[in-house]
């Protein structure tokens, strides 16, 4: 196990040798350690508040703890098969319940049953993030057998709610997800809002035209190329950044055979398992950002953290129009809004702003004053917050 807690406050107690601190927050998920919600928004903004916080998930390899944001972090190595991240439930929830905490946060679907079970016999308040739709992703997930998605869909938007009533209180992602909590437990929606940018976007010069950050599920990397394939026939080559986050050998195997096959590899830089907290000033450097989701349950429930970053940069977006985007940003003029999976609409969007930097620049300033005025982390927190200092009293 490590256990790192930088900057200015004292150290974290990772070995549950010392008594129960009134405000200790164990934040346990089979995720790896610096989520971009569970650790750079959750858990740093609970660090903010006062809170006595550690994070309990897998190996980061290679990776070291950011400078000052205060959080704990407790390592896990994990399974070598995704499946094993139930059976070994336990072991994460122990690894959490030795830290003595009064307030255990669940943020693995995966560990909400053995979660249901520790609070029975524990009695330590429990907190469930239901950080997507997972019903809706089960339709997608790649290593589900394609025939068996159905069903593993309609298991989870029964069985996840049901548990999640048998804990104190249930955080969502968005609006859309905490419908399929309503009437259980207490449900409170934090947004994948960012923190408000403190200084005018970086002049640094252009380096891309269009960047994708984030997962690269097969969906994503087929309509990518799609995109810039259709770009390229029309004789706009353009210069495409996509950086990925944890990037498993055989994501990064099939993304680059897909751009071989489509001649266009020389066009694409590719960063592999880039730092969350290395995003800002990549995106600094791009010109625009893409943000191609496809007309799916999961993505009628959910919005990207990507999409808001961009927005924080000051980079005009372009992105499927879906309901739950268009509700947040619709009327804002900061995003191009497209019909999901139409390659041609996307491509049109592109070479619009690639043509014209007034515009893209006004719709960048847009999207930074709506993050600096409402869609914030600052303001976003205020309600997890005051709810976990209720389920610790």
């Amino acid at each position: 196990m490590v256990c790192a807690r930088p900057g200015t406050r004292a150290p974290a107690a990772c070995d549950g040798s010392v008594s129960r601190s009134s405000h200790r927050v164990a934040m346990v998920s089979t995720n790896r350690v610096y989520h971009p919600r569970g650790h750079h928004l959750l858990a740093v903004g609970l660090a903010d508040a006062g809170f006595d916080v550690v994070d309990v998930g897998f190996t980061a390899k290679g990776r070291t703890a950011p400078a000052a944001l205060g959080v704990a972090v407790s390592e896990v190595s994990p399974p070598r098969r995704r499946v094993m991240r139930i059976a070994l439930g336990p072991l994460w929830l122990l690894r959490a319940y030795r830290l003595r905490p009064s307030l255990v946060q669940v943020n693995s679907l995966e560990l909400l049953p053995w979660a249901v079970l520790a609070r029975a016999l524990f009695g330590i308040p429990t907190l469930y993030d239901s950080r997507e739709d997972y019903a809706g992703y089960a339709l997608l997930a790649g290593w589900i057998p394609r025939r068996l998605r159905p069903v593993v869909s309609r298991i989870v938007g029964r069985v996840e709610p049901w548990l999640a009533r048998r804990v104190d209180a249930v955080t969502t992602a968005d609006a859309g997800t905490a419908e399929r909590f309503r009437g259980g437990r207490s449900v409170t929606t934090v947004h994948n809002f960012p923190r408000r940018p403190l200084h005018p976007p970086d002049p640094r010069e252009i380096a891309y035209d269009v960047v994708y950050h984030g997962t690269v599920s097969r969906y994503h990397v087929e309509q990518l190329v799609a995109v810039a394939e259709t770009l390229a026939r029309r004789g706009r080559t353009l210069r495409w950044c996509l950086a990925v986050l944890d990037c498993g050998t055989a994501e990064r195997r099939r993304l680059e055979r897909r751009l071989a096959e489509s001649g266009l590899r020389g066009s694409f830089t590719l960063r592999y398992d880039v730092p969350h907290e290395t995003i800002p000033s990549l995106l600094a450097s791009c010109r625009l950002g893409l943000v191609p989701l496809p007309d799916e349950p999961k993505f009628r429930r959910n919005i990207p953290m990507k999409l808001f970053e961009l927005l924080a940069a000051g980079k005009p977006a372009v992105v499927s129009d879906l309901p739950p985007i268009r509700e947040l940003v619709g009327e804002e003029d900061c995003c191009a809004l497209v019909p999901a999976g139409d390659t041609n609409a996307y491509a049109d969007a592109i070479a619009a702003l690639v043509d014209d930097d007034t515009r893209a620049e006004q719709m960048g300033e847009r999207g930074r004053a709506l993050i600096a005025e409402r869609l914030n982390a600052e303001t976003e927190l205020r309600p997890y917050i005051d709810l976990c200092r209720h389920l610790i009293r």
